[in-house]
């Protein structure tokens, strides 16, 4: 399960005309469960800074009490994720719909 914000892809020339309530920092866009952790794609910026998917976001590994383990940097914007818990391989998308594979079975 794969829960993601749709992609918002608008020009520069474009981001002054966005609503302002779109200029608060967007947290998570993707969350997903990993056994007994939970892993979410965090961004952090602007929703107008993200939407030209220049912005690189983070994974954040939580236990299930919501404590965060780890804080891990990633060189790819990604709008979307998805974990296969059998073999311990993150996939994720980015804007122009790439894939990317983590292994993070030495993390999680």
């Amino acid at each position: 399960v794969v829960t993601e914000i749709g992609a918002l892809l608008l020009p520069k020339s474009e981001h002054s005309r966005l609503p302002k309530s779109v200029h608060f920092p967007l947290p998570f866009t993707a969350v997903v469960p990993a056994s007994n952790l939970v892993i979410a794609l965090y961004y952090g910026v602007p929703l107008s800074d993200w939407a030209t998917g220049n912005a690189l976001p983070h994974l954040h590994v939580f236990n299930t009490e919501g404590k965060l383990l780890h804080d891990l940097r990633l060189a790819e914007s990604l709008k979307a994720i998805a974990y296969d818990k059998s073999i311990g391989i993150l996939y994720g998308a980015d804007m122009e719909d790439r894939l990317f594979q983590y292994d993070m079975s030495g993390i999680l």
